[in-house]
Formats: C-alpha cells, sequence, structure tokens
C-alpha cells in the first residue's frame, strides 16, 4: 500500500470506514482538489464535494461504502470549480481498522475536450444540414432559371416570328380584301365559289395571326381580364376539325359528337384554339392509324369538351407534369410543349378547369374540359 501512495500519478487518499475522516493522502490530491495536504487529512470526506447542480455524482461518505465501486465524480477545487475523477473504491483492514482506499484519476481535462468536440461535432451537423438546406434550394433555383431561361429564349424566338409573321399576314389579308372587290365582275355562280374560298382564306388569316398572338402572350404569362363572349362549343369543334380535315389519314377513325349546341362564355378564338390544340395531340398520339373521339355536350349547367384517343397514352407518373409550359412528351425538335399550357390557361381564365387520363375511354389518353355554359350564358 506504501508503493501505491508513493508511486502513482492519481490521486490516493485513506478514509476512516468508520468517522469517514481522510487518515492518509498522496500529493496527487492536494493537485486535483487544490488545498494543501494538511488542511485536507482530518477532514471528513463529504467536505472534499459540497452538494451541488452538477451532474456528475458527488463523492461522499455514502459513496464510498461500496467496496469495488468504479465511478466518475466531483471533487471541488478550491478556487470554487467542479473536477471530474473516477474513483475506485477497496476496503482493507488495518491493525484491526477498516479503512476505505480510494484512487481517483482525474479526468476533468478529457471531459472538456470531451465536450467542446461534442459542441463541434454538432455545430458541424447543423452546418451540414444548413448546407444540404441550401444546396437543395440551389438545385432548385437552377431548375427555375433553366426554366426562365427557356422561357425568355423561347420568347425572344416567338416575338421575332410575330414580327416576321405579321407583316405577310397583313398584306395577305388586304390582298384578300382586293379580289374581294375584284369579284363584282364576275358572274354567278362563280363569283360565289370564288367569295367563299377567299372569306376561307382571310378567316385562317386572321386567325394565324391571333394564334401568333396568344403563343406570345403565354410565353410572358399575361395576366390580363377575360373578355365574356357567347359561342357555341359544337360548333367550334366543326370549324376546328374542318382545319384539321387534311391531317387524317385513311386509317383514323374520328368519330364526332357536336350535334346539339353547346353555349359557353369563352371568346371563340381561344375556345377554337384549344380544341386545335387537343385534336392534334390526338393525331400524334395515332399517328398514321387508330380512333379518336371529340365530344362537346352539356352536363349540369357547363359546357364540357372531351377529346380521347387510342394512342399509347402517357405515364401517370407525367400526370402532374403535363401541363406545365415547355414540357413535351414528344421527341425533340417535334413539340414545343406549348399546347396544353395554352389550354390549360383558357380553361382557368374562363373559369373552367380541365382534366387529363393516362387511360381514357379509347384506350389511350384522355383530356376533359369543363367551361361556364348553359345558363350561365343566358343570364
Amino acid at each position: 500500500m506504501e508503493l501505491l501512495f508513493s508511486t502513482t500519478g492519481d490521486a490516493v487518499f485513506a478514509v476512516d470506514a468508520e468517522t469517514g475522516t481522510l487518515v492518509r493522502a498522496n500529493d496527487s490530491l492536494e493537485a486535483l482538489t487544490g488545498a494543501p495536504l494538511s488542511a485536507l487529512l482530518g477532514r471528513d470526506v463529504d467536505e472534499l464535494c459540497p452538494p451541488g447542480s452538477g451532474r456528475e455524482v458527488r463523492l461522499d461518505r455514502t459513496l464510498l461504502g461500496y467496496p469495488g465501486l468504479y465511478q466518475e465524480v466531483r471533487i471541488r477545487h478550491v478556487d470554487g470549480h467542479d473536477a471530474i475523477a473516477t474513483v475506485r473504491v477497496t476496503h482493507v483492514e488495518v491493525d484491526g481498522r477498516r479503512i476505505v482506499l480510494c484512487v481517483a484519476r482525474d479526468e476533468t481535462e478529457r471531459r472538456l475536450l470531451e465536450r467542446e468536440l461534442i459542441t463541434k461535432h454538432v455545430a458541424l451537423l447543423r452546418a451540414h444540414q444548413d448546407l444540404e438546406v441550401r444546396r437543395r434550394e440551389l438545385v432548385v433555383l437552377g431548375e427555375q432559371l433553366t426554366e426562365v431561361s427557356r422561357a425568355a429564349m423561347l420568347g425572344e424566338v416567338v416575338a421575332e416570328v410575330a414580327h416576321a409573321l405579321n407583316n405577310p399576314l397583313g398584306a395577305l389579308i388586304s390582298s384578300l380584301r382586293t379580289l374581294r372587290r375584284s369579284s363584282d365582275a364576275m358572274e354567278e355562280p362563280e363569283r360565289a365559289r370564288f367569295l367563299r374560298v377567299v372569306d376561307r382564306c382571310q378567316q385562317l388569316g386572321e386567325r394565324m395571326a391571333r394564334v401568333v398572338e396568344d403563343l406570345r402572350l403565354t410565353c410572358r404569362e399575361a395576366r390580363t381580364e377575360p373578355a365574356v363572349e357567347s359561342c357555341d362549343l359544337a360548333e367550334q369543334v366543326r370549324s376546328a376539325l374542318a382545319l384539321l380535315e387534311h391531317r387524317l389519314g385513311p386509317e383514323v377513325r374520328l368519330d364526332v359528337h357536336a350535334d346539339t349546341p353547346v353555349l359557353t362564355t369563352v371568346p371563340s378564338d381561344e375556345l377554337h384554339h384549344a380544341i386545335v390544340n387537343l385534336v392534334d395531340n390526338a393525331l400524334h398520339a395515332v399517328d398514321s392509324r387508330g380512333h379518336i373521339e371529340v365530344v362537346a355536350e352539356e352536363r349540369e349547367g357547363r359546357a364540357v369538351l372531351r377529346v380521347s384517343d387510342d394512342g399509347p397514352g402517357f405515364p401517370p407518373e407525367l400526370l402532374e407534369r403535363i401541363f406545365e409550359p415547355f414540357f413535351s412528351t414528344r421527341p425533340k425538335r417535334r413539340g414545343t410543349g406549348v399546347g396544353l399550357s395554352m389550354v390549360r390557361r383558357m380553361a382557368h381564365r374562363f373559369g373552367g378547369r380541365i382534366e387529363a387520363t393516362p387511360r381514357g375511354p379509347l384506350g389511350g389518353a384522355s383530356f376533359v374540359i369543363e367551361l361556364p355554359g348553359g345558363a350561365e350564358c343566358i343570364a
């Protein structure tokens, strides 16, 4: 035991088991407590660490009553701070006297380093989480920037196309008016047939000009107040299909159910353009062979248009993106991705809605537009 007191670097002290007083200690206990040995010997062991609010167990007489104990404890330093030490307790008998022999290793510096490392680790973890959040934000911003850049680029192209088409279209419409005036010298029925062709060309030219303007407004997402106008959905279906009649191959079956007038409050030009877009999509889906069905009907006071095809449809996971501007399921260079977004914008703008179904009644994609109609038009 004498060798233990003199050779170890840990604090070693002996406590009388009956009285709880320190009867012997080495210099390391003086370094651990900051008090001289002369002031420590003869004192109650409970005085080494008064009660406090520390997390660690305080060193006291009760704790020393357990032989074989290995415990991390608090020991009060004279300057007021608590030192942290691991204490091993052994009970021995010396000259018929029961002695509690304690070996205490100072762990204060190690614990402070551990706490510092834990604090830094937590700070690094939070910084890493913040960086991950910023990274995700940057990814979203990058995607948004890409879309904005694409939209801006397309907007510039559309503006150039609009500028390039406006003058020829104006000249075409003006020339058709001149042709109409020159028809006065013609005789019937040739004059009537000639005027029908001129009228048809003039309508198409004016519609082309409106389509270019509509595309330009879509690219810049114009927010204008919708004009209220009453028109017949069924009539616009027939007009749009007449425009696309040349696209119908011999093996494309087109079923049209639009015989009964269906009133709606959407301007005829925008409604016509929406129908052309939906039927054009169906024609691309069936390619040179397939079945397309177009239905215009009044349902519960609403004007309803359904365009279905038996093409391949589209994956259900794309349902959320199918109406996004510039998103297209067609091969590259075969679609701009603005058609369906224009249709949805038109429907929402006039108080309606559009739904897409990856697998409709014909097995392929199906698009249904509901618009204000019926009693709303009469009112």
